[in-house]
């Protein structure tokens, strides 16, 4: 369910989206690609989540999109163990965050499937989507993070939303609506 933003939220994310991004934090170690997480089981993905937030530019607030295993509660903190700074991105804490539930099978075909998109040597391009993907393994989080950038978000998109089971109309719509948001279908 997607909640409106006040203006003054809207302001806030406008002003945050205009500060001066952070740079790296040098006493954490650099994000290192896991990309075994892409080839995960459907066994291992039972503890998995990912997002997608738009980094770009934006005069209103873009939700953020999170999917997550169906016995997996969301854990917003797990994803900034594998981002390049701990903090999380400016929509990400934002009340309009869509949520939705896909099965272990489901999220094993979504990364199948966007995994020639987000390899690509030119698929970061300018920042424009962050993709992020992780899991929990007893007390340990591990996954990537991957740029999307904007000639690559169609097929991105479509590749996220071909993977989804015909039944699982909230995903197929939060991703839709994402991607037009973005600019992207």
């Amino acid at each position: 369910m997607q909640v409106k933003a006040g203006a003054g939220l809207a302001l806030a994310l406008v002003l945050a989206q205009c500060a001066p991004q952070k740079p790296p934090d040098p006493a954490r170690p650099p994000m290192t690609k896991v990309e075994t997480i892409l080839h995960a089981t459907e066994q291992q993905l039972a503890s998995g989540q990912a997002k997608i937030t738009y980094l770009g530019p934006q005069t209103k607030p873009i939700p953020t999109v999170v999917l997550h295993a169906q016995d997996r509660d969301v854990s917003m903190e797990d994803f900034t163990e594998v981002q390049p700074t701990p903090e999380p991105y400016p929509n990400d804490p934002l009340p309009t965050t869509v949520v939705f539930a896909v099965t272990p099978a489901e999220l094993h075909r979504m990364l199948l499937a966007v995994e020639p998109v987000v390899t690509a040597t030119d698929a970061g391009g300018d920042a424009f989507l962050a993709f992020t993907v992780v899991r929990r393994e007893r007390s340990r989080v591990t996954g990537a993070e991957w740029a999307v950038g904007p000639d690559a978000a169609p097929a991105f998109y479509r590749a996220l939303i071909g993977a989804l089971d015909p039944a699982n109309a909230g995903g197929r719509a939060a991703l839709t609506r994402q991607a037009t948001h973005v600019g992207a279908s």
